[in-house]
C-alpha cells in the first residue's frame, strides 16, 4: 500500500494581499473591462469630435472664426483635465478597493465629459460657421454698395452743381458766362449718364462677382436684391430714369443753346417772362420748355411709382 502524496501547495497563506487580487485589480487591462472601454470610447469620442470640428469651422483668421486642430485638441485636453487627475491619483493608490473607486469614478467622469463635449463643440463650431457668414455678408454688402454708389456718382454731383447753379431758370441765364456755364455742365453730364447707363447694365454681374468672392448662400443674395428692388424699383427702372436723364439732358442743351444762339435778341418783360425778337426762336424756345416739363413728370411719376415687387433679378 502506497503512502497518499501529500497536497501540493500553490499559494502560501502569507502571500501579498496583492497578487491574490490582481485579477481584480482595475488598472489591469483587460478586454472584458467595462471602463476600459468606457475610456478608449470616450477618448475616441473627443479625438472624432474635435478633428470634425476643425474640418467644419471656418479657417481664415480674417473672418475672425478659425480654430487648428492644435487649438481644438487643447480644448479637448482641458476637458480631459479632471478625468486623468483622478486616474492618476488611482494610479499612487495602493488599496485596491480605493483604486478601483477612483478608477471607476475617472472613467465615468470622462465618458460624462466626452458626451457634454459634442454638443458644446458643434454649438460653437457652428457659431464660428454663423459669425463667419455674418462678415462675409457685412463685407460684400460694402462692397456692393459701393460699386452702387460708384455708379450713379459722377452723374449725381455734376446734377448737384448744374442745381446750384439755377438750372435752367431763365433769371439765371441773363449772362453769356453764365449761359456758357451751364452748357459745359450740361455735356459733362450727358457723358456722365452714358457712363452710369453702361455701368447698370453690368450692376447686377458686378455684385454678384462680390457674392462669390465673398461664398455668401443663395439665400442671402435673394434677400439682398429683395431689399435692393424694394429700395430702388430694381435695375430695371433704374436704367429707364437714366435714359429719361438723357432725354432731359438733350432737351436742355437745346434749351439753353436757343438763349445762347439768340443772345442779345431776346430780354425779360416785366412779368419776368422771355421775349424773343424772332418768333421762330420764341416758338423753338416754348416747346423745348414744354418737352423738358413733360420729360420731367413722367420721371417725377416713374420714381413715385417705385415700389419694388422684392423678386431676385434672374441670375
Amino acid at each position: 500500500m502506497n503512502p497518499t502524496p501529500p497536497p501540493v501547495v500553490t499559494a502560501s497563506p502569507f502571500a501579498p494581499v496583492s497578487s491574490l487580487t490582481r485579477q481584480n485589480d482595475p488598472l489591469r487591462f483587460s478586454l472584458g473591462s467595462w471602463r476600459h472601454w468606457l475610456i478608449i470610447g470616450s477618448v475616441v469620442v473627443l479625438l472624432s469630435t474635435a478633428i470634425v470640428a476643425t474640418a467644419l469651422a471656418p479657417t481664415d483668421p480674417a473672418e475672425g472664426a478659425g480654430y487648428t486642430l492644435g487649438a481644438n485638441l487643447g480644448a479637448m485636453f482641458c476637458v480631459l483635465l479632471a478625468p486623468l487627475v483622478v486616474l492618476g491619483v488611482a494610479l499612487a493608490v495602493k488599496q485596491v478597493k480605493a483604486r478601483s473607486a477612483l478608477f471607476t469614478v475617472g472613467a465615468s467622469l470622462l465618458a460624462g465629459l466626452s458626451l457634454l463635449y459634442i454638443p458644446t463643440t458643434a454649438l460653437a463650431t457652428f457659431g464660428k460657421a454663423s459669425t463667419a457668414a455674418k462678415v462675409r455678408y457685412t463685407a460684400a454688402l460694402s462692397e456692393s454698395e459701393a460699386i452702387s454708389a460708384a455708379v450713379f456718382k459722377e452723374a449725381s454731383d455734376l446734377n448737384s452743381e448744374f442745381m446750384s447753379k439755377g438750372g435752367v431758370a431763365p433769371k439765371t441765364l441773363d449772362k453769356l458766362a453764365a449761359i456758357d456755364e451751364r452748357l459745359s455742365i450740361l455735356r459733362a453730364m450727358r457723358a456722365a449718364n452714358t457712363t452710369t447707363l453702361a455701368r447698370l447694365d453690368t450692376l447686377q454681374a458686378d455684385i454678384e462677382a462680390v457674392f462669390d468672392k465673398h461664398s455668401v448662400s443663395d439665400s442671402v443674395r435673394a434677400e439682398f436684391w429683395r431689399g435692393y428692388n424694394r429700395g430702388s424699383g430694381g435695375i430695371p427702372t433704374l436704367r429707364a430714369i437714366r435714359v429719361l436723364d438723357k432725354k432731359l439732358i438733350d432737351e436742355m442743351v437745346r434749351y439753353v443753346s436757343i438763349l445762347r444762339d439768340s443772345f442779345g435778341h431776346w430780354e425779360f418783360n416785366e412779368e419776368g417772362l422771355i421775349v424773343f425778337e424772332s418768333e421762330d426762336a420764341l416758338a423753338e424756345f416754348n416747346a423745348s420748355a414744354e418737352r423738358i416739363q413733360a420729360l420731367g413728370a413722367e420721371q417725377t411719376a416713374l420714381v413715385a411709382s417705385i415700389k419694388g415687387a422684392g423678386a431676385a433679378p434672374a441670375r
